[in-house]
């Protein structure tokens, strides 16, 4: 009997130690819970947010290529097309790495500025041969260093592929614009 005494105080002290360990670690729990779940809810706010600004962002850009594209000049791509498209850019020389036409070949019949790459470009537009709406490539790797996106609308002609009509966009400026 005297040995199962002097075991009491151990025992004791172990039980009591077990429950404050549950004591603490329930309310622990819950707060962990409660701020993963908050972090969850902001996390989904930006990334719902960064879509919008992103929608918004190609949305503007969509109207102008499909109304550049449905234009006469651009479609034949004369000397008034060539103006048009150089004033646009120019006026968008900020947002733009610059702006092709390509026909349905896969050649490049205008590019401004003149030496911009078209990496990627010529396979992108030929996806927009069956689709026929507008799309954004995936990221282009460039030679020269950074990426580039590719935002192209297809040139219909008599209701005929004609090639498309593409917007190279700096990658990291889009991204630090919408996903920072």
């Amino acid at each position: 009997m005297n040995h199962r005494f002097k075991y009491q105080p151990i025992v004791l002290a172990l039980l009591v130690t077990l429950i404050m360990a549950g004591l603490f670690y329930l309310p622990y729990l819950s707060v962990r819970n409660k701020t993963i779940d908050t972090f969850r809810t902001q996390q989904a706010f930006l990334a719902r947010q960064a879509g919008s600004g992103l929608q918004a962002y190609f949305a503007a850009y969509e109207k102008a290529l499909a109304y550049l594209g449905a234009q006469d000049a651009i479609q034949r791509m004369d000397d008034s097309g060539q103006v048009l498209l150089q004033d646009f850019f120019s006026m968008h020389s900020e947002d733009l790495r610059s702006i092709q036409r390509i026909d349905a070949a896969g050649k490049v019949l205008f590019s401004v500025p003149k030496e911009a790459p078209d990496a990627g470009l010529v396979a992108h537009c030929r996806q927009l041969q069956d689709r026929r709406i507008p799309a954004v490539s995936e990221v282009i790797p460039l030679a020269g260093g950074g990426d580039q996106l590719s935002f192209a609308v297809a040139v219909l002609r008599d209701e005929q592929f004609d090639g498309c009509l593409a917007f190279s966009l700096p990658y990291d400026q889009v991204a630090s614009r919408h996903l920072s």
